[in-house]
């Protein structure tokens, strides 16, 4: 995951009415009192100070009153930390974490779980209020009908209706997030930072948000339990040589644990620590890149991870019909349970459409590609750094290993144009993306910030958003995933 700079992804002050702080006095020369009033997308909330600058403290919930110290401050724009919360937020809770907030894993987690849903959709909302195609507002369908976020019509005029406690800000499109009932064990995929050396058991944790202190851990609350107790294993283990790594962990659906290791200096023989981690019971198969020295694996054959002589494999589906198989470096995410209904939501628009054909850029390792193959679509297929050898053959599935631009020069309009960038969203393409006037484009985002820099492009080329939809896939923390489907005009 990309790291943003403090302030970056605001979403606004609130809008509702004149900003409500005490004076600055209260608080001594340095500090002042300030009433925190707006969600911000990042590890912080917003209030605006009397002299009218807006104000990120660092942890704060909205609701809070607090009293806060800056120790960044430009022309526009404070970033301050509390000192002391003088009057909670009714939103406010202790975190379920001991290693909040130091730890940079989670951001939210001192949000009660209904508030976070609440201001996630807040603040998607507001970023989605820059855009106006046209001259008419996002958050109407094309036929100007509003939509409900499963982007069913709700009759004309009417706002959709919403999932928090308060009602929607008139005009709003998006009204609840899709969420799973699980808050806490929903992890099956976790990046941390691991080193060690020999005689010394091992540190592993989190880089601190913004920064790269590492923040040691011995358990995560929001893994799931084979991965909760791989970390513990791991922050216990002496290694048989000095390493410092960034390790990728993934759980099974059976529950085996996989690893890999990208280490930050090279070490003679990467395929002997890879061994080690399997052989002392604290991975079921292990990959180790070392820079100059390669790849060393053991439990991987052909790219792929054995576990029990069998191929691990990812459900994309509640049934359990579709699977891909999961290679040593392929991505996944990191919520099993959201993945599918987000998999299901992304299917039954493509249907919706009634677009027989698809092109989809930065496919990954097919996690919309093979069920929409299943239920029936043709599916050519982009991904830079796909493992064709480890992909099942199917008859409407045709895979090609390029960039996303290239490809799409070289292909073609097609009807529909389904994306799934990271979270550094498609600049690039988008003006390429405009210009081959597919008929709907699907746009799966991770980052509602890039998303709605890439969206201005669209609307400019002529696409305005027909539905959008947003999914929790990471409970306590700020990120959500969207949907948003595009239509020409």
């Amino acid at each position: 995951m990309s790291r943003r700079g403090r302030g970056a992804g605001l979403g606004g002050p609130g809008s509702s009415g004149a900003p409500t702080s005490t004076p600055e006095s209260a608080a001594g020369p340095a500090g002042f009192v300030l009433a925190v009033d707006s969600p911000a997308y990042g590890p912080f909330a917003a209030g605006r100070r009397e002299d009218g600058k807006v104000v990120l403290v660092d942890h704060a919930v909205p609701g809070d009153l607090v009293e806060a110290e800056p120790y960044h401050e430009t022309s526009s724009l404070v970033n301050a930390r509390i000192t002391r919360v003088v009057e909670p937020s009714p939103h406010r809770r202790e975190p379920l974490c001991p290693s909040f907030p130091a730890c940079g894993g989670c951001s939210w987690m001192n949000y009660i779980r209904e508030a976070q849903l609440r201001y996630k959709a807040e603040v998607v909302n507001r970023l989605l209020s820059r855009l106006r195609p046209q001259g008419t507002r996002p958050d109407r369908m094309a036929d100007g009908r509003w939509s409900t976020v499963d982007g069913s019509p709700t009759g004309e005029g009417k706002p959709a209706p919403h999932g928090s406690p308060d009602p929607p800000l008139p005009g709003h499109l998006l009204s609840e997030i899709l969420h799973d009932a699980l808050e806490l064990g929903y992890r099956h995929r976790v990046r941390l930072h691991l080193s060690g050396r020999p005689g010394v058991p091992c540190s592993i944790g989190f880089f601190s948000h913004g920064t790269h202190d590492v923040v040691p851990i011995r358990s995560c609350p929001v893994c799931v339990p084979e991965l909760d107790r791989a970390v513990a294993a791991l922050a216990g283990w002496p290694p048989p040589v000095p390493f410092s790594a960034s390790v990728e962990l993934v759980a099974t659906a059976d529950g085996a644990v996989l690893g890999v290791l990208y280490l930050s200096q090279p070490i003679r023989r990467p395929a002997g620590l890879a061994r080690r981690l399997v052989e002392d019971g604290l991975l079921a198969g292990a990959v180790v890149a070392s820079p100059e020295s390669g790849w060393g694996r053991f439990g991987v054959q052909s790219g792929r991870i054995r576990v029990s002589g069998r191929e691990a494999e990812e459900g994309l589906d509640a049934e359990e019909s579709i699977f891909v198989p999961v290679s040593a470096t392929s991505f996944c995410q990191a919520n099993r349970t959201v993945n599918r209904l987000l998999v299901r939501h992304v299917v039954d628009t493509v249907r919706q459409t009634g677009a027989s054909r698809v092109l989809e850029l930065y496919a990954g390792h097919g996690n919309f590609t093979y069920p929409l193959a299943h239920a029936g679509t043709e599916v050519v297929a982009v991904e830079v750094g796909v493992d064709l050898s480890i992909l099942p053959p199917h008859p409407r599935v045709r895979f090609i290993r390029g960039d996303a631009v290239g490809q799409l020069r070289k292909l073609g309009r097609a009807p529909l144009v389904l994306l799934d960038p990271p979270r550094t969203g498609a600049r690039e393409l988008m003006p390429h993306l405009a210009k081959a006037g597919p008929g709907h484009i699907l746009y799966v985002s991770c980052d509602p910030n890039t998303f709605v820099r890439d969206a201005a492009v669209l609307s400019e080329g002529g696409y305005r958003i027909a539905s959008i939809t947003a999914f929790d896939m990471m409970p306590q923390t700020h990120h959500v995933e969207l949907t948003a489907l595009f239509q020409a005009d």
